[in-house]
């Protein structure tokens, strides 16, 4: 249990719903150029470990720019 939830307060917050949204438009996006640069790439990497690649690719970019954002603190 976190320190907040001990003290009664909401889990997420404002910034914190807004950062997950902004992130999670940046990695719907950032995805569709993986996609086109992992289907480029194809002769390089097995057919049937495209898609798994893709996804891991798209969780990573959403954890990393969630991160980014909740570190600057901001979403201008």
């Amino acid at each position: 249990m976190t320190k907040s939830a001990r003290q009664g307060l909401p889990l997420e917050d404002e910034f914190t719903k807004r950062a997950k949204t902004s992130a999670a438009s940046f990695a719907f996006y950032a995805s569709l150029y993986l996609w086109l640069a992992l289907m480029y790439f194809e002769d390089y990497v097995p057919e049937h470990r495209l898609p798994g690649l893709a996804i891991l690719g798209s969780a990573l970019i959403f954890g990393l720019r969630y991160l980014y954002l909740v570190k600057r603190g901001r979403l201008d």
